[in-house]
């Protein structure tokens, strides 16, 4: 047979008790109440922890950049030009977080060579203006490896996602990325229209030539 009724004609829920004393409804509504604090709880310090993580990876970056006369500011840049295509594409919110991020980080691999190898800095400096060819093909012959497989070995170090480790590793070669993530390809293209617009003239000539690969992929 059904429960008791209320006068109202529904189920009498203030006849049932749970193991707090309360009547079962109560006890169901004060356990979802509960749940919802912790929720909303969780969400705001992990938007705090976001927030904190993302405010010291720009720093990172200014820093970065901040150490050659080339990439002052390049790397914020980078990442404004990245979300813009990133919101042109419509992609999910997810991605754009990993765009944010990875466009910031896509130079971290400089800071190494800067501070823990400052001689070889030095003479890849001095080799880029004698040469006249874009810094990380200079860096392939001087040193056998360039600033973006340094930075995706840090990322693989820091156990960032993998999305952002190939995007930093391969943000001048995303043509050689097998699944063809759209968030390397939106790096590239952000990397060189920021050097595009910010380079002076006499400086274009640093600027690797666009993969058509690439620009094919974008649709540019």
């Amino acid at each position: 047979s059904s429960g008791p009724l209320a006068p109202g004609g529904g189920p009498d829920v203030g006849r049932h008790h749970g193991a707090a004393g309360l009547p079962r409804g109560e006890e169901l509504l004060q356990a979802l109440s509960n749940n919802i604090a912790i929720a909303l709880l969780n969400a705001r310090l992990y938007n705090r922890l976001k927030n904190l993580f993302i405010s010291t990876v720009t720093s990172l970056a200014r820093a970065i950049d901040a150490k050659d006369a080339y990439t002052s500011g390049h790397s914020e840049r980078v990442m404004q030009y990245a979300v813009a295509i990133g919101r042109e594409m419509g992609l999910n919110p997810e991605k754009m977080e990993n765009i944010r991020l990875a466009s910031l980080l896509h130079d971290v691999g400089k800071m190494v060579i800067c501070c823990f190898l400052p001689d070889e800095g030095k003479r890849y400096k001095a080799e880029r203006e004698a040469d006249q060819i874009p810094g990380f093909r200079n860096q392939e012959r001087l040193f056998g490896f360039t600033h973006s497989q340094v930075g995706g070995f840090l990322g693989t170090q820091w156990k960032i996602p993998h999305k952002l480790v190939e995007a930093i590793t391969l943000h001048h070669h995303p043509q050689l990325e097998e699944k063809k993530d759209p968030i390397t390809y939106i790096v590239y293209l952000a990397d060189y229209i920021s050097k595009r617009a910010f380079y002076e003239e006499e400086e274009q000539h640093l600027i690797a030539e666009p993969d058509r690969s690439v620009m094919a992929y974008m649709a540019v």
